[in-house]
């Protein structure tokens, strides 16, 4: 039916905070040489995917159904391949219940990065990543530089800005 053997590795579903993309993950082998790419699943079923990816010698046996059989084939084969979630954005989310600030190395919550949230973003973002929280001395340093903001201005408006920036951080903000 082909003129090489694939199989989908895995589904990746990339969230970008307003709509949910699929993506499926192959690895293909042609004559002898191994092949990783990534095919966003709306495109799959026309299979043009295997020469754009493999090069000409990617080919299906003509006929009508060819496409078709070979499209099926590599979806029985490939059983029920892995799926992850991979965030393309940044900004707050609400992640399992928990708020979750997603950047450029990840997630942090309110008691430090979060492991196993994967975050991805295009180029343009991928500067704004935040360093691990501080422990130690160097939280007790932080926590007094906090402090000191409520000497810049009077009570009435320091207090009510420290306590709103602390609820965000804090994951109190909805």
């Amino acid at each position: 039916m082909t003129t090489f053997t694939a199989l989908i590795t895995g589904q990746v579903a990339e969230d970008d905070g307003t709509e949910t993309r699929r993506v499926l993950e192959i690895e293909a082998v042609l004559r002898g040489r191994t092949y990783h790419f990534r095919v966003p699943s709306g495109q799959f079923s026309g299979m043009a995917w295997a020469m754009e990816h493999m090069g000409a010698a990617a080919a299906l046996w003509p006929g009508f159904s060819a496409k078709d059989h070979a499209r099926a084939a590599v979806q029985f084969l490939s059983g029920d391949p892995p799926e992850r979630r991979v965030y393309t954005h940044i900004g707050w989310r609400n992640i399992s219940g928990k708020h979750l600030y997603l950047h450029a190395g990840g997630a942090i919550g309110s008691v430090g990065p979060v492991p196993d949230v994967e975050v991805t973003l295009p180029s343009d973002l991928q500067l704004y990543i935040l360093p691990d929280p501080p422990t130690g001395v160097d939280l007790q340093d932080a926590v007094r530089a906090s402090l000191r903001l409520l000497e810049v201005a009077n009570d009435g408006v320091v207090f009510a800005v420290y306590c709103a920036i602390w609820r965000t951080i804090l994951g109190g903000a909805d």
